[in-house]
């Protein structure tokens, strides 16, 4: 894997950005926030290789150094995904596949960590720019929006409040609990938990999601004036469809299980025609659902 201009003609990766300058005969396929950080699930791999594409855009938080910190141990746990990997860009299956950065993953660490799984056809990048009649620029989000309520920024919470009211005999006990219910140290899962669940609860007006819990303010600014025919981003683990002036906003949900809903391995492709909506991989069917339904 090099971060450099590649052998295939119709992808050029300079300056850290991935031109597509023409859709390949077997769509694009993208997903985001799969946030793997160790052994994947049976349910995962399932939904991972019903993906068929010449390329497959990951859109950044794939693998979650956030959690996992050490390159070699996500490599060693999540060797059921990587021999998957390996299968399916030998199938043909995936032709090539482009990780992108997020604030889990930075490009810096992307680069490293997939130097050491040596995979062929892989390259990593900031952004995927898809010149095919300007259509479609890809990227994180996460430098165009707030972070979505998560664990966090409760993990956040509790440690200011363990600076500010940590000596108080009463909080300080509650606080060390709060602390030490969680995933490696860094995130809550309480914080997890209620994240998910305020994300998708559907009582919750889409305005009110949109200010309090994964605000897209940002993603909208990014989308005036584009030129490109749709804006893709993920970071905000939820879906969400919106049209702003001549481009349409897609927001991908996180490609993986929350602790307490239904799954989401839902992914977008784009055809050779240019067409693009939302597709679920865990149905192994080709049953496609059309831009704006909801899944």
């Amino acid at each position: 894997m090099e971060n450099t201009p590649s052998q295939n003609p119709e992808i050029v990766i300079m300056n850290d950005v991935a031109c597509i300058y023409q859709i390949p005969d077997g769509d694009i396929v993208v997903i985001s926030d799969a946030h793997i950080h160790g052994r994947v699930s049976e349910e995962f791999l399932q939904a991972f290789g019903a993906i068929e594409a010449d390329y497959l855009v990951c859109a950044g938080d794939f693998f979650d150094f956030f959690i996992q910190e050490n390159l070699e141990t996500l490599h060693s746990t999540a060797s059921n995904f990587f021999v998957l990997l390996q299968e399916t860009i030998e199938s043909g299956r995936i032709k090539a596949v482009i990780f992108l950065e997020g604030n889990h993953d930075t490009l810096s660490k992307l680069n490293e960590f997939l130097a050491l799984v040596n995979l062929e056809k892989i390259y990593s990048a900031e952004e995927v720019d898809i010149k095919d009649q300007n259509l479609a620029r890809i990227f994180h989000g996460h430098e165009q929006t707030g972070s979505p309520l998560s664990g966090e920024i409760i993990y956040s919470l509790i440690k200011r409040l363990k600076i500010s009211h940590g000596q108080n005999i009463f909080i300080r006990p509650l606080l060390h609990a709060a602390d030490k219910i969680s995933i490696n140290g860094k995130l809550s899962l309480l914080g997890i938990m209620l994240g998910s669940w305020l994300n998708s609860a559907p009582i919750i007006p889409i305005e009110i999601k949109e200010r309090a819990i994964a605000p897209v303010r940002g993603l909208r600014q990014a989308a005036i004036g584009l030129t490109s025919q749709y804006l893709i981003a993920g970071h905000l683990h939820k879906m969400v469809d919106v049209k702003i002036e001549d481009t349409r906003l897609l927001v991908l949900p996180a490609f993986r299980k929350p602790l307490i809903l239904h799954p989401n391995y839902i992914g977008i492709r784009i055809t050779p025609r240019g067409d693009v909506f939302f597709e679920d991989f865990l149905r192994l069917s080709e049953e496609v659902v059309p831009i704006g339904q909801q899944i």
